[in-house]
């Protein structure tokens, strides 16, 4: 009995992991579907359904909380829409990329096809999109401070190092919900139903 117990907890964990691997790979799809790969231009330019001003003011939204945050840096720099000059003559732009939409898609679908009622998912959904958001801008943020005082090692920091970050506490997000959001909602579900 306590085999076949074991056993229904690691099926319902591997259904876990692997929802979170789906997720990935439909938010990856949905990602390439909506953007081009240089993430200027939106595939959904047709007549009827066009994002590309939406996505762009998106951008210079990005842009404007981040260039709040810089001021209290003390450094001299110039914002053109959604540029970034600086005196070290580098420059850097917030893309449709650098948004942060695709990571918050991961985050929705992996909750989404995660166990559990949508009703106690909305909530999490919201405050988790929030903190996907912030942790955005605080990547930008140091991006940004790397361009202006160590621009050798923004490729690395980019591509590798905050890409990763990211995807880590996204992960940490979705094991949060997992691990102790759900059951907890799980438990009481459970009182409420054996009082009724």
């Amino acid at each position: 009995m306590k085999k076949e117990i074991k056993f229904s907890k690691q099926a319902e964990s591997y259904k876990d992991i692997i929802s979170f691997i789906i997720a990935l790979i439909l938010s990856q799809l949905i990602w390439k579907v909506m953007f081009y790969e240089d993430f200027d231009n939106c595939r959904w330019d047709s007549k009827y359904l066009n994002i590309t001003h939406i996505i762009d003011n998106y951008c210079f939204f990005i842009a404007n909380i981040a260039e709040k945050y810089l001021k209290y840096f003390n450094i001299e720099y110039v914002q053109n829409g959604n540029m970034f000059y600086f005196d070290n003559n580098t420059s850097l732009g917030i893309v449709w990329g650098c948004t942060g939409i695709k990571q918050t898609i991961v985050f929705i679908i992996s909750i989404l096809l995660s166990r559990g009622s949508i009703i106690y998912k909305i909530p999490y959904i919201i405050s988790g999109s929030i903190l996907v958001f912030c942790i955005n801008i605080f990547r930008i943020l140091m991006l940004l401070l790397t361009t202006l005082h160590r621009v050798d090692l923004f490729y690395m920091m980019h591509e590798y190092f905050f890409k990763i970050l990211f995807y880590v506490f996204i992960f940490f997000l979705w094991a949060i919900w997992i691990e102790i959001i759900l059951p907890k909602f799980l438990k009481n579900n459970k009182v409420n139903a054996e009082k009724k």
